[in-house]
């Protein structure tokens, strides 16, 4: 029997640490509310490799979209929030809410004296 042999050698190198670098994962660490997983988010971050351009529309988003998350438990953990590109959803349009036990003359009235 031959012993086994590797034609290519084997690499261990590390990946470059995404949290060197400035690029912005700091700030949308700060800024992210549900702070889990920390090394997955980094890994997210750095195989999204964001441009200056994207880190601010990242930052935007989060603006309107976190106070949307009244409950963290159903938040996107921060390497789903990057992986599903998240930042790109657009708000949910909230439906007037009018009481349905109202009769339709009572709701049409409501309807015509707001405008």
């Amino acid at each position: 029997m031959r012993p086994l042999l590797f034609t290519r050698p084997l690499l261990f190198t590390r990946p470059p640490d995404p949290g060197d670098a400035d690029d912005g994962f700091a700030s949308f660490w700060a800024v992210y509310p549900k702070r889990h997983a920390k090394k997955d988010a980094m890994k997210a971050w750095a195989q999204l490799r964001p441009s200056a351009e994207l880190r601010a529309a990242i930052m935007d988003a989060l603006a309107w979209q976190v106070p949307g998350w009244t409950d963290l438990t159903y938040a996107p953990l921060p390497a789903t929030y990057l992986r599903g590109e998240r930042w790109t959803d657009e708000p949910l349009a909230v439906p007037e809410k009018m009481d349905a036990r109202l009769p339709a003359w009572a709701r049409d009235a409501a309807k015509a004296r707001r405008g």
